[in-house]
């Protein structure tokens, strides 16, 4: 794990923010499996957020999505 990636600390008070901001049930036994998941999207999203974009390069104004 990236060393700036967010504690286990951290990612337990974002999935617990997170359930009672949706109103999602989170029962103790699915809990550690949510969080454990939670864990591995940040780690992915900071290797993301890392990618270095050149300065000139904006934002899509529009997504379409195709059918199918």
């Amino acid at each position: 794990m990236p060393s700036n990636s967010l504690s286990r600390k951290e990612v337990e008070t974002l999935v617990d923010a997170n359930a009672a901001a949706l109103a999602l049930p989170l029962t103790e036994a699915l809990r550690p499996g949510v969080v454990e998941n939670m864990s591995r999207i940040c780690t992915l999203a900071q290797s993301v957020m890392e990618f270095p974009l050149p300065a000139e390069t904006e934002p899509a104004p529009v997504f379409i999505h195709a059918p199918g």
